[in-house]
């Protein structure tokens, strides 16, 4: 009966572990779909920002807006 209740407390163990690591690969996921919804946001803005200004055409806004938001570098400057 001892070997059993040994046996188990190390099984239950492992599971509190393996439960503990795929939270935390959970976490880095949900992270990253964060991060990436921000990314699109920022793009959005750009051609938010883009079509509050006259004299460009559809067509211009969604040439310089792609190239924008195509680079992050450009897009934090732009924004």
């Amino acid at each position: 009966m001892l070997d059993v209740s040994q046996d188990l407390s190390i099984q239950l163990s492992n599971a509190i572990e393996i439960i503990g690591t795929v939270g935390k690969h959970i976490c880095t996921l949900a992270n990253c779909f964060k991060h990436e919804a921000e990314v699109a946001n920022r793009r959005m803005n750009v051609v938010t920002e883009l079509m509050k200004l006259s004299g460009l055409s559809h067509e211009e806004i969604i040439k310089v807006g792609r190239k924008i938001a195509l680079n992050q570098l450009e897009t934090d400057f732009f924004l």
